[in-house]
């Protein structure tokens, strides 16, 4: 009896499904936090890439101050430091006795380092820096050496990149005690290069023995993979997996990165893939004079796409030249830090009180894989059903109501990762409402929505590759910027729904106030020059008429497919700097709005990028139009830049930073970027172009971001407008589109002939202003450029 009871109790875990994760990987992914230091010749040349040429005597730090950098991450919560050694200009930043393009050949910085009691060997003072505050330190070695006169020469450059690797890796003075965690190689060789076959399994086979257990970043189906952008965000869906045969013959073949497969991974993928999420904190990676740390908001974004999408976040924090991190740097390091921590310093979950229940429990074994384990705060304890159940339930019940906004579930990927389909659903008025969904969870997926209050949370697995194993689930309200607040600019005045004069019958939510019924106006008084009305899109919501002092500027169509919340439903044209009445009036269905927002800075104006995305053909320029609206009095200026995302700087395109200065009345500028045309296959690329920093008193306003497209072919830009022109042709009898199958040489003949019109009629039409959500008439297609 006592041995059949024993028996029955003893519930086997479930195998292991798929590819699994090494400690390494794991320890990354518990990581989260990393930071790139790029440092090197370029910071002094002012270049992204060099060429090699560089006199050494022009790398002089004034200050190298290593335990700055360190300390600010240790402090800013970064559990590792990845340092540039030697990029592909070919300049090492330790004294090398395979090259003469190294720190010890700048006689000025040597003097420094003496003066100052330090080593002249920057890579030995960030190793005693990371020992002294106890960071975790990896080591970025480019393949390409563009100063080696091996560099074309199979044998001879590998063996020299591989002496390298040994003088760093196999010296105890280098790294955190001793040790690297990570060692990164960049997939460049640039274009017009000589051939150079690199022995990346030899690599990593040296790496492994002189550094066990270090993960490593490289092109070619490695431990760690480029997530497909320098923007650091991972796919909507995310694997940690990837087919290495695929990936290898791909480079073999190609040379380059197969950017959306490792932006979203691969389901079916036969290793563990950990996809680092890379970007920097400026516009480049290496410091340049004049750059400025990305906004909290960006950050945000980044954070969600990466952390919030089960991938490291790799951000770049360059020194500049005096050898030290700047002070803005740090203040925008401080503050992301401060909104994590107070973000996620309680978890509703984990608080007393708080009761758990599933569907099926794993041989109603409720100590080993009970639900409760989501929030006992172990790695090694997780929620699971049995065998071949691939859909299942967690409700977590919190006792009484509780206000949050983010909820972030992990799987148990020890054993690999599984879920494909779930969503989360929160308990309010007698009902269960949806939170969000998501298709992949992985290490971490932490889902956001505006403030809800309830009782009660259910997640739902709807669809897994085998039986799901949920490790944790943590249940939070945001702090700062990484609440799901207002897409509105900052500077703006802001009129709540709540303060509306109103007729009719609305109600009253925590978003603003919503009617159905048809008439019903809200209305307010302002003084500015331009207003805003941010609300509420829905697929029951419809059209509304908006008025200015009594006269009909607009009726813009509220209706999506999807319900989104705090989006720019309508905005006025340039007024008149006096009082103005703006009111709005229900037309059909419903409408929700949240709040009028205003500008009023006696007539300064606002600055937007013109539209929202740009396409150019790879090797061609692509000239963007920055618009000054709501008024142009005065002199001011506003700092235009671009930032990488699948498309890389000095790779891709040309990087740009520059001011721009609008004269008193002037409206607007055009600022040329020009992309590169290599010998690459990569497909259809994008990068990013902002403005920041306005100056008199101007704003920056919704369109502050634009995403530039590089066509790989004519033929795919062609598509493109033929896939933006169907929204437009719709009711305009005037423009006819044939979409045609080319089957032989004619027919693509016949079908560039048409590109040329349409394109051309395309650009004669389109309008000049895009917003990010839905400002759309009743008269007009529901698209967004």
């Amino acid at each position: 009896m006592f041995f059949f009871i024993g028996f029955v109790l003893c519930v086997d875990p479930p195998a292991p499904w798929g590819p699994t994760p090494t400690q390494g990987q794991l320890n990354y992914h518990r990581e989260e936090l990393s930071a790139f230091i790029h440092y090197g010749m370029n910071t002094f040349t002012g270049k992204d890439w060099g060429d090699g040429k560089e006199d050494p005597n022009l790398f002089k730090p004034t200050n190298l101050d290593t335990d700055q950098w360190v300390s600010t991450l240790k402090n800013a919560g970064f559990k590792r430091i990845i340092m540039i050694g030697r990029h592909h200009d070919g300049f090492c930043l330790w004294k090398s006795k395979y090259t003469d393009h190294q720190v010890n050949e700048s006689t000025d910085f040597q003097s420094i380092s003496q003066f100052l009691h330090q080593s002249g060997d920057v890579i030995e003072e960030v190793s005693k820096s990371c020992t002294k505050y106890d960071m975790n330190m990896g080591f970025y070695l480019s393949p390409w050496d563009r100063n080696s006169t091996n560099y074309g020469k199979e044998v001879e450059y590998n063996e020299y990149y591989m002496n390298q690797l040994t003088e760093i890796l196999g010296d105890k003075k280098y790294g955190n005690n001793g040790k690297f965690v990570e060692v990164w190689m960049d997939g460049a060789k640039g274009t017009g290069e000589a051939e150079q076959k690199y022995w990346f399994v030899k690599w990593f086979e040296l790496i492994e023995n002189l550094q066990p257990g270090a993960v490593v970043f490289s092109p070619y189906a490695s431990t760690i993979r480029w997530i497909g952008n320098e923007a650091g965000r991972a796919g909507e869906t995310c694997w940690s997996k990837l087919n290495l045969t695929r990936q290898r013959n791909w480079y073999d073949e190609h040379g380059g990165d197969e950017s959306q497969y490792l932006n979203q991974g691969d389901p079916n993928g036969d290793i563990w893939s950990t996809g680092e999420c890379d970007v920097s904190l400026t516009s480049g990676w290496f410091w340049k004079k004049g750059n400025v740390p990305k906004t909290m908001r960006d950050l945000t974004t980044i954070y969600f796409s990466s952390v919030g999408r089960g991938q490291p976040f790799l951000l770049n924090v360059p020194p500049n030249t005096d050898g030290s991190l700047q002070q803005d740097f740090v203040d925008r390091l401080n503050e992301l830090h401060e909104t994590i921590e107070k973000s996620f310093s309680l978890n509703l979950a984990a608080s007393s009180g708080v009761t758990f229940s599933a569907s099926q429990i794993r041989g109603d074994d409720e100590t080993n894989f009970g639900p409760k384990n989501v929030a006992d705060g172990s790695y090694d304890t997780y929620w699971t059903m049995n065998d071949g159940q691939l859909t299942g339930t967690l409700t977590i019940d919190l006792g009484t109501d509780k206000k949050f906004d983010m909820i972030a579930v992990s799987e148990h990927i020890a054993l690999g990762q599984r879920v494909t389909s779930w969503n989360i659903e929160y308990f309010s008025r007698g009902s269960w409402k949806l939170f969000d969904k998501a298709t992949t969870i992985g290490a971490k997926r932490i889902l956001r929505q505006s403030t809800v209050t309830s009782s009660k949370v259910r997640i739902n697995i709807f669809g897994s590759q085998a039986v799901p194993l949920i490790e944790f689930v943590g249940i939070y309200k945001a702090y700062g910027d990484f609440s799901m607040g207002d897409v509105v600019p900052d500077g703006l005045q802001e009129i709540l729904a709540a303060k509306f004069k109103t007729t009719g019958k609305w109600n009253t939510e925590s978003e603003g106030i919503y009617t159905t019924h048809v008439g019903d106006t809200a209305s307010a008084t302002f003084k500015g020059t331009k207003a805003y009305i941010v609300g509420i899109v829905d697929s029951g919501h419809g059209v509304m008429d908006v008025y200015i002092d009594d006269v009909k500027v607009g009726s813009p169509n509220t209706y999506s497919q999807n319900r989104q919340l705090r989006q720019l439903l309508f905005q006025t044209d340039t007024l008149e700097d006096k009082e103005h009445t703006i009111k709005v009036v229900l037309v059909s269905k419903a409408i929700a709005l949240h709040g009028f927002y205003i500008l009023n800075n006696n007539g300064a104006g606002i600055f937007e990028i013109e539209k929202l995305d740009y396409d150019v053909s790879k090797g061609d320029s692509v000239t963007l139009t920055v618009v000054r609206n709501g008024g142009s009095v005065g002199s001011a200026q506003v700092t235009f830049q671009t930032s990488p995302g699948s498309a890389v700087h000095g790779r891709h395109y040309v990087d740009l930073l520059t001011d721009l200065v609008f004269a008193n009345g002037e409206t607007k500028k055009q600022v040329t970027v020009e992309t590169i045309k290599n010998t690459e296959v990569t497909g259809n690329l994008t990068f990013f172009c902002e403005i920041v920093n306005p100056t008199s008193n101007a704003l920056v306003g919704f369109n502050s971001s634009s995403t530039v497209t590089i066509y790989e072919t004519n033929m795919d830009r062609f598509m493109h407008k033929i896939r933006h022109l169907k929204y437009k042709v719709k009711n305009n009898s005037s423009i006819k589109i044939a979409f045609v199958t080319a089957a032989a040489v004619g027919v693509v003949a016949v079908v560039a002939v048409i590109s040329f019109f349409v394109i051309k009629r395309s650009q004669k039409n389109e309008e000049k202003i895009y917003t990010k959500a839905f400002i759309t008439t009743a008269e007009q297609p529901n698209y967004i450029a």
